[in-house]
C-alpha cells in the first residue's frame, strides 16, 4: 500500500516520499515510513517521473533533539568490556557502543534518502539500490534501538557526532563524488588526505565547464547559416541521421513526450588530410592543387538534458567520471606492479631453496654458490621495490596516494584548449589572409592521455529526430557521405 494516504495513490512519486522520509524527525516514525515507502516502491505504486516535486535542499535532515552532537574527538572511547563507565566498558560501555552503531544506522537512512531525493535523472537501478539501502538501514536501526532498550538505555542517551552528514553536505554537488570517492575514505578517516585534492579537481572541472560557449543549434536550417554546424556535418541531410541514431537522445524524447528540444554534449575527432582539388589562384582555375581537407569524425551526443544548466552539470559529471576512471586505472597499475613483484619473489624463493638444497647435497661448487648469491641479490632488490610500493602488504595509504597523485594535478590529466581555423563550405582549410571565402571556426579541444576530441554544447530540436523507418531508408546515403561525398 502506498505510504502517504493509504488510498492507492502516493504524494506524487518517489522524490516526494524520499523528502517526507528525510524530514521526519521521530526515529521510529522515520524507520516505519521508510519501510512503507520501500514496500510501495517495490510494488510499483510510486512513479520515478515525479515532475511535481522540485529538489528541496536540506541543510539538516529530520532528527530528534537528542542525541547531543559533538565533535568526534569529544566522544569518549567506547568499549564493550571491563568496568561500568562509557570509557571502561561494562553495561553502560556496551550500551554506548551499541548506541554508536545505532547512530550510524540512523544517519545511513538519511543519507540513502538524500541520495534518492537529491540526484535526479539517473537510471532506475540507482534508485532501486538506494531505496533498498534505506529499507535495510531502517531495519538495522530498529534492531539496534531494541537492543539499547533491553539494556535500559535508548537512542539519544549518549552524545554522537555529525561527521557523516557533514561529509554529505560537502559532496552534495555530484553523485559521482558522493558515491565513488568520499564514502570510501570518510569511513576510514582518510578524508583529510583526499579532500583537498578532490576540492582542487572539482574547482578545476567547474572552471573548464564555465569556458564552454553557449549551445549551437543542430538542425538542417542551421547547417545553411552556422559555420560550425556546416563544418561538423558533410551535408544537411546527414545531421538528422546522426542525431536520431543516438540512443540516449531517443530515450530522452520518449520519456518526455512534451519536450520540444534537448541540450547535449557533442564530441568529435578533428582530422586533417592532404587532398588534391580545384582552386582559384590569381583569377585562374587551377587543378590538382594540394589542399587540406578538415573533417569531424565519430560524432557523439552525450548527456541529453532539458536545459543548458542541466547539460553543463552533465558535462561536469562526465569530466569527474573521467578523473575517477584515471584514478582507478592508476590504482590497477599499482596493484599490477605489486602482484608482478610478488610472483617474482615466489619464483626467486623457490629457486633459492632449490640451489641451497643442491649446495648441501654436493661438494662445494663455485657455480652453484654464484647462482645462490645472484638469487639473494634478486630477492633483496625485489624487497626494495616492494618497500617502495608500501611494503609486503597493500596498505590503504599507498592506494590512496595513487588516487591523490591523479587528483593533485588535474590540469595534467584533462586539457581544454582553444583551436581556431578557417574552413570553406567544402571543408577545405584556408590560410588566414587569403581571399578565398571561408568561415572562421572557434573550437575547444579536450585532450586526455588517450584522446583529443572537439567538445561543443548543442541544442537538438525534436523535429530533427527521424523514425526508425526513416533511419533505415537513409542509411545507404549516409554511408556514402562518410566516404567523402558531400551533398546539398
Amino acid at each position: 500500500m502506498p505510504p502517504s494516504n493509504g488510498r492507492g495513490r502516493g504524494r506524487g512519486g518517489l522524490f516526494a516520499e524520499a523528502l517526507a522520509c528525510l524530514r521526519e524527525t521521530d526515529p521510529d516514525r522515520k524507520a516505519d515510513l521508510t519501510r512503507r515507502v520501500a514496500a510501495a516502491w517495490r510494488a510499483g505504486h510510486l512513479s520515478l517521473d515525479d515532475t511535481t516535486t522540485p529538489f528541496e535542499p536540506l541543510d539538516e535532515p529530520g532528527r530528534p533533539e537528542r542525541p547531543e552532537l559533538v565533535p568526534p574527538r569529544a566522544l569518549a572511547k567506547r568499549s564493550a568490556q571491563g568496568g561500568g563507565g562509557t570509557g571502561k566498558g561494562g553495561g553502560k560501555g556496551r550500551a554506548a557502543l551499541i548506541h554508536a552503531v545505532a547512530h550510524i544506522e540512523f544517519n545511513a537512512i538519511n543519507l540513502a534518502w538524500d541520495a534518492v531525493h537529491r540526484f535526479r535523472g539517473l537510471p532506475r537501478a540507482y534508485y532501486d539500490d538506494w531505496v533498498r539501502v534505506a529499507d535495510e538501514e531502517a531495519q538495522h536501526f530498529g534492531l539496534m534501538r531494541d537492543r539499547l532498550r533491553s539494556l535500559g538505555q535508548d537512542y539519544g542517551d549518549f552524545p554522537a557526532h555529525d561527521g557523516l552528514w557533514s561529509m554529505a553536505r560537502r559532496t552534495a554537488a555530484d553523485p559521482l563524488v558522493r558515491m565513488a570517492l568520499i564514502p570510501r575514505v570518510m569511513l576510514s578517516g582518510y578524508d583529510r588526505l583526499l579532500w583537498p585534492v578532490v576540492y582542487r579537481t572539482l574547482g578545476y572541472v567547474t572552471g573548464l565547464i564555465a569556458r564552454l560557449p553557449p549551445p549551437i543549434e543542430l538542425s538542417r536550417a542551421a547547417w545553411q547559416w552556422d559555420p560550425h554546424v556546416n563544418a561538423f556535418f558533410a551535408s544537411a541531410s546527414d545531421l538528422p541521421l546522426v542525431v536520431s541514431r543516438t540512443r540516449e537522445l531517443q530515450d530522452f524524447f520518449r520519456r518526455r513526450p512534451g519536450a520540444t528540444q534537448a541540450f547535449a554534449i557533442m564530441t568529435s575527432t578533428r582530422k586533417e588530410k592532404q587532398v588534391f582539388g580545384i582552386s582559384l589562384q590569381e583569377d585562374m582555375v587551377r587543378r590538382d592543387v594540394a589542399q587540406t581537407s578538415v573533417g569531424f569524425l565519430e560524432p557523439l551526443l552525450l548527456g541529453p538534458s532539458a536545459t543548458e544548466t542541466e547539460v553543463r552539470e552533465e558535462a561536469r559529471r562526465c569530466a569527474l567520471k573521467l578523473f575517477i576512471g584515471l584514478a582507478r586505472e592508476r590504482v590497477s597499475k599499482f596493484q599490477g606492479r605489486r602482484e608482478g613483484l610478488e610472483r617474482e619473489r615466489q619464483i626467486q624463493e623457490t629457486r633459492l631453496r632449490s640451489l641451497r638444497a643442491r649446495a648441501r647435497d654436493q661438494a662445494p661448487n663455485a657455480e652453484v654458490q654464484a647462482k645462490i648469491a645472484a638469487a639473494e641479490r634478486s630477492l633483496a632488490e625485489n624487497a626494495d621495490e616492494l618497500k617502495a610500493l608500501g611494503g609486503p602488504r597493500i596498505r590503504l595509504e599507498a592506494v590512496l596516494e595513487e588516487v591523490r597523485a591523479v587528483l593533485a594535478a588535474p590540469e595534467d590529466q584533462l586539457i581544454l584548449a582553444p583551436a581556431s581555423l578557417r574552413v570553406d563550405r567544402l571543408g577545405i582549410k584556408q590560410e588566414s589572409g587569403t581571399a578565398m571565402p571561408a568561415n572562421d571556426l572557434s573550437l575547444l579541444e579536450c585532450t586526455t592521455a588517450s584522446s583529443r576530441r572537439v567538445i561543443t554544447l548543442v541544442r537538438c530540436p525534436r523535429e530533427e529526430m527521424l523514425t526508425m523507418d526513416q533511419i533505415a531508408e537513409r542509411m545507404d546515403p549516409y554511408l556514402a557521405s562518410q566516404l567523402g561525398m558531400r551533398g546539398d
